[in-house]
């Protein structure tokens, strides 16, 4: 009994020790726990609180993680992000401008990239990206991790820095006044081109030469010496606030003075003095000297003028020269003119004239070319009366930087010249007027309605009776067309046809010459005398010509005691005569036209069979024969919606000629294209159902379109187009003595069409297919699905 009772006491303590060592482990496996917990709390607090986005995406292109900054760049919750495809979450537009990096990932490439992407959310932003592929323990990528930091305002800051730096460049090296920075110690240390036309050294020396060297010899506007200490740049640095306008000369070895203006202000930046401009004045100078010279003579001789002669300055906006006509004529002298100050515009011209003379004014301060500007103003006198005015104007000084400074002005009184064009002008209105009704008579298609027209109103126009009469040579003879005016005479003159046969005046208006008969007396042809008995009075005959032969006549008859056919007239008629001409000659057109349409009907019919087989044309490769790119567009998207609703599998097949360039380069292009056109034939006969395709997508790339196949199916295909091209034993080239055929990689992507999903995944899952046959050493096929 007390041997079993001190077992059982040992097994005791034993159980009871392994319990106390059993409770340590699971303490020390709870504190293990919480500090990882705490750890992984504290490493998801510091991924969210970093400032770029993070996420990891599986070999689907699916999110799996993203951080807190994912959710603030696209205002989108994890939870809704998780599961979906890397191009619906971004945007299509975003997804082609990262594509080629996530294939490189995908690949098991670390991808480093900066580019402008155009996220569907969040807008475009200028981002620093890395790529990291997960691979595991059998080498195969399971997804990628991407850290992507948003460098947009840095990206913006570069660029406005750059466009900052290069304006304040151009404007330094542009601009036609001289510039120059100082140091701290008042020494050159920049200057731009237009500084060394001005001061007539180089940038170079103006560095090397110090403001106060004894090679300056710097004169004030009286002559005199100028000290350093009176330069605009000194006082400028020495007083701390800008110095304008200093007036300075600059004595040359050879004893010329340049004058200059010069401006001066500090540069509030360590180790700088001051900014520096100076203007060429030294032309102004000059034109002042002169013109104060040659005023004596200018008035003596503008005094004596008959015309209206002035000096505008555009710079004051005032005239300063005036001489004796022009003030008589307005009636102010020039002071009176001076005196009116802004006022002088509103005083000295019409009100209508005023807005023509400010846009005036202003065209000749661009004038480059010296040319004589002429216009014409309504001026008013100081007595109220209104002058009409011819000026004539040239720039007489420029400004130093060749702007226009001063106007020179004659100006020419010509009221009694526009009263008589004024007259003029009526006469012409009135030619107008029969130009509108000439006019009116081209309106209309029909002869007969234009010739009685016509007829009616030149007969008003010109008071007159008027026939139009056609000649018809078949039959010598003419036939009145339209009559005006002819009440009272024996109507049987008028029905008959006339021949021409010995008629003088038929002969020379199929000579097309113009006949005037003012004076019936002096026609002595026996034939004229008869004619002018039949139809007494003066006439006026003009012929109707059509390319150069004679249609008919216009005949104007009058009273013999009524005034002789005037030059005014007779032009009048020809224009009528030629715009009948005209007239006969639409009418002519439009039969022919009618004859036309009939034909243009059905070569339009033709046309529309033509665009036919052009509609059929525009889908087939110019090249192969095969699809294009735009046909297999439409058709893989057609196919995708129809397979959709039937829920069967939707199979592409992407292949690429393997090194095609080299290909190319060895053999030459048309080489080149032969070798693409065996291919596409080769491979068009492998295809045995109408519903599948072949196209060319792009250079030597072609894609297979398999409705209702699965991926055993396209694989099988696949298999048979990579074996059909290589038995073709196109020659390629030799590789360590041994021919090397051409060869194709394909890349297979299939699938069940959803509404979840885009045609366009289709498209990059194949694309990335191919991209991984070519990576595993081409000739070879590679699918998904």
């Amino acid at each position: 009994m007390i041997v079993g009772w001190q077992e059982q006491e040992r097994e005791i303590r034993r159980l009871r020790q392994e319990l106390e060592e059993r409770c340590a482990e699971l303490q020390q496996t709870r504190t293990r726990l919480e500090i990882e917990r705490q750890t992984s709390y504290q490493l998801k607090r510091l991924i969210d609180a970093l400032p770029v986005c993070m996420s990891y995406l599986d070999r689907h292109r699916r999110y799996r993680y993203v951080n807190h900054n994912y959710e603030i760049w696209f205002n989108v919750k994890p939870e809704r992000i998780y599961g979906q495809r890397l191009v619906n979450v971004i945007g299509h537009p975003a997804y082609r401008a990262v594509r080629s990096y996530v294939n490189r990932a995908l690949c098991g490439e670390t991808v480093t990239y900066e580019a402008s992407v155009p996220y569907s959310h969040g807008g475009t932003r200028y981002i620093h990206a890395t790529l990291i592929p997960e691979i595991d323990s059998l080498n195969r990528v399971q997804g990628y991790y991407a850290l992507i930091a948003d460098m947009s305002d840095r990206h913006r800051l570069e660029e406005a820095l750059r466009a900052s730096e290069q304006k304040y460049q151009t404007l330094f090296k542009t601009l036609p006044v001289g510039l120059s920075i100082t140091d701290a110690d008042g020494n050159v240390i920049e200057s731009n081109p237009a500084s060394e036309g001005i001061l007539g050294i180089s940038s170079r020396e103006q560095t090397q030469r110090t403001y106060d060297a004894s090679a300056w010899t710097i004169i004030r506007p009286d002559g005199t010496p100028m000290p350093a200490c009176d330069y605009a740049s000194v006082r400028a640095f020495e007083e701390n606030r800008p110095v304008r306008d200093v007036e300075m000369g600059i004595v040359h070895p050879n004893s010329t003075v340049r004058w200059i203006r010069v401006s001066a202000a500090p540069i509030p930046l360590d180790f700088y003095g001051v900014a520096i401009a100076y203007v060429d004045i030294t032309e102004q100078k000059q034109l002042e000297r002169a013109l104060r010279e040659s005023e004596i003579f200018r008035r003596t001789i503008t005094d004596i003028a008959p015309v209206g002669i002035f000096v505008y300055d555009l710079n004051r906006q005032t005239v300063i020269f005036a001489n004796a006509a022009y003030e008589s004529k307005l009636g102010y002298c020039l002071t009176e003119i001076q005196a009116l100050g802004r006022d002088w515009l509103s005083t000295l011209y019409h009100p209508d004239e005023r807005d023509a003379l400010v846009a005036h004014k202003q065209s000749i301060k661009g004038d480059r070319e010296g040319r004589v500007y002429q216009k014409e103003y309504q001026c008013r006198c100081k007595d109220g009366n209104t002058i009409i005015v011819d000026v004539r104007e040239v720039v007489l000084h420029r400004n130093p930087d060749g702007t226009p400074a001063q106007i020179l002005g004659i100006g020419i009184d010509i009221s009694d010249r526009k009263a008589a064009e004024r007259a003029l002008k009526r006469q012409v209105q009135q030619e107008r007027a029969l130009n509108r009704v000439i006019e009116a008579i081209r309106s209309s298609l029909s002869l007969d309605e234009i010739f009685a027209t016509a007829a009616l109103e030149i007969a008003k126009f010109l008071r007159g009776r008027v026939a139009i009469a056609q000649y018809f040579p078949d039959e010598g003879c003419w036939r009145h067309r339209a009559l005006f005016g002819w009440e009272g005479s024996p109507p049987e003159i008028f029905r008959q046809d006339f021949p021409d046969e010995n008629d003088p005046f038929a002969a020379q208006l199929k000579q097309l010459q113009v006949v005037q008969i003012n004076d019936p007396a002096s026609v002595h042809d026996p034939v004229g005398q008869k004619l002018l008995q039949l139809r007494p009075g003066i006439w006026l005959l003009t012929p109707i010509s059509l390319h150069g032969q004679i249609w008919g006549s216009l005949s104007l008859n009058r009273p013999e005691r009524d005034t002789p056919w005037q030059t005014e007239e007779i032009n009048v008629a020809g224009h009528v005569a030629d715009q009948l001409a005209i007239a006969i000659e639409q009418s002519t057109l439009l039969e022919q036209l009618n004859q036309q349409s009939q034909n243009l009907k059905q070569t339009n019919q033709a046309l529309a069979r033509a665009n036919a087989r052009l509609n059929e044309l525009s889908c087939k490769d110019g090249l192969t024969q095969v699809s294009n790119r735009r046909h297999f567009d439409q058709i893989v998207r057609k196919e995708w919606r129809r397979l959709q609703r039937l829920q069967e599998p939707l199979s592409l097949i992407m292949l690429d000629v393997d090194h095609f360039k080299v290909y190319n380069d060895l053999h030459g292009h048309p080489a080149g294209d032969q070798c693409l056109i065996q291919i596409a034939s080769t491979v068009q006969q492998l295809l045995k159902r109408p519903s599948e395709l072949l196209a060319r997508y792009g250079g030597e790339e072609f894609v297979v379109v398999l409705p209702h196949s699965n991926i055993n199916d396209a694989v099988r295909v696949a298999e048979s187009i990579r074996t059909a091209v290589r038995n073709l034993n196109l020659f390629h080239s030799e590789k360590d003595g041994e021919p090397y055929y051409v060869t194709v990689s394909l890349g297979i992507a299939s699938q069940i069409p959803d509404r979840f999903d885009s045609v366009e995944n289709l498209i990059d899952t194949a694309d990335l297919e191919l991209y991984r046959a070519k990576a595993s050493g081409r000739n070879t096929w590679s699918c998904s699905g």
